[in-house]
């Protein structure tokens, strides 16, 4: 599906959590801070749906007043469930197209529980990521070394070199 192909999204149901993450609308849909963004569905789930992926990079300042993201997050809702219809607190996405189609998905399971864990090349994507954000930066040969240094974590003698490599000189 592609981002100008979607009249609405709807997170439907959940628990207390997800509509404290929703609502106020307005003021998920348009984030002022990282943090009001981070616990805000709306913009998360209308970066998601723009840039394919959620990264740290979603975030920031300028992607925050990304006019594509903020377009997306105005067609994101959540939608309670009456108590009586409840059978799950796992809440539903679903994606409504402009041609009358609706996508729907539910995961018990994020991605990163131990049920659904994450492979290691998203691992390494997401250290990559996080590293790239650091106050300051990190040679990419460190980034390389650390992660080949944590794969065999339990075989290190000493796993101080890890924190060195991430330090500065």
């Amino acid at each position: 599906i592609r981002p100008e192909e979607v009249e609405e999204i709807v997170v439907v149901g959940g628990d207390m959590h997800t509509q404290l993450l929703s609502e106020p609308l307005e003021s998920k849909r348009h984030p002022q801070t990282s943090i009001d963004a981070k616990y805000s569905i709306p913009f998360t789930v209308a970066a998601a749906m723009v840039n394919g992926n959620v990264t740290l990079g979603a975030y920031t300042p300028d992607c925050r007043i990304d006019p594509d993201v903020l377009a997306m997050a105005g067609r994101v809702r959540h939608q309670t469930v009456p108590e009586e219809r409840k059978t799950s607190l796992i809440p539903i996405v679903e994606v409504h197209t402009k041609d009358g189609r609706v996508f729907s998905k539910a995961e018990e399971f994020p991605l990163g529980d131990n049920e659904n864990p994450m492979t290691q090349q998203q691992i390494e994507a997401k250290f990559r990521d996080c590293v790239s954000f650091s106050a300051l930066p990190v040679p990419p040969e460190n980034v390389d070394r650390v992660i080949d240094l944590v794969d065999r974590l339990e075989t290190l003698a000493d796993a101080t070199e890890i924190i060195r490599l991430l330090s500065p000189g």
